[in-house]
């Protein structure tokens, strides 16, 4: 009888402990495909202003429109632009109710002029420099949480020039199980507020809200930072 309520247990823990993985692919056209989107032509793009949903992780711009790339050398990219009249771009990642996030991982490059990519909850690892260009292969984010925003903060167009600063990600992997609760507390409880920002769509920055949709920024004492989509 123990040995059978023993082996009972070991199954349910590998039940609760069961997790998802989706992955959003902007590498080949099929990949776009895949999440319902017209895949871009050489040396052209396409743009989603509305939520993309695969296997039950949804992604959503929050700011402008974001794009997809296709260069002429026919590599693929999610692109997060940062020019003079939009200096951030941040897009946010959910699960259906009664899931959890548990880790996102994917690769990325961008110039070193654009800030590092805050998240609103969990860790960051895994960066490293080249050629004065900020690179992730992978880069790992873990945590617990239905919805999280990504988004990116740069210095904006070079003047006197075309060139824009960008944020391009290759793809991303999205780890969730369903929600259990743990009464672990936010990692972030407790730790000292140090700066809050907000941007508007326009790139503007102020220590106060905009009228209409803000990107609020808050750097915490450890040197955490959180964005999060605020309507004034």
């Amino acid at each position: 009888m123990k040995k059978l309520l023993s082996l009972a247990l070991l199954a349910l823990a590998f039940v609760q402990a069961e997790a998802t993985d989706v992955t959003f692919d902007f590498t080949t056209r099929a990949g776009v495909q895949a999440m319902g989107l017209t895949a871009p032509g050489s040396d052209s793009y396409v743009l989603f202003s509305t939520p993309v949903t695969v296997d039950g992780v949804t992604v959503t711009p929050l700011t402008q429109a974001i794009r997809i790339t296709n260069d002429d050398e026919g590599d693929q990219y999610l692109h997060l632009l940062s020019t003079a009249a939009n200096g951030i771009q941040s897009f946010s990642i959910g699960v259906e109710d009664g899931y959890t996030i548990k880790a996102i991982k994917f690769k990325y490059t961008t110039p070193a002029q654009v800030d590092k990519i805050a998240f609103d909850s969990g860790t960051f690892e895994d960066e490293y420099w080249s050629e004065g260009n900020r690179y992730a292969e992978y880069c790992n984010w873990t945590g617990d949480t239905p919805t999280l925003t990504v988004s990116t903060i740069g210095a904006g167009q070079i003047p006197g020039t075309q060139k824009t600063y960008t944020l391009l990600i290759d793809n991303f992997v999205v780890t969730y199980e369903e929600a259990t609760s743990t009464g672990v507390e936010n990692i972030n409880a407790g730790q000292e507020v140090k700066s809050v920002r907000y941007y508007n769509l326009s790139g503007q920055q102020s220590a106060s809200p905009f009228d209409g949709v803000n990107i609020m920024v808050t750097e915490l004492a450890n040197g955490t930072r959180t964005a999060t989509k605020v309507i004034k």
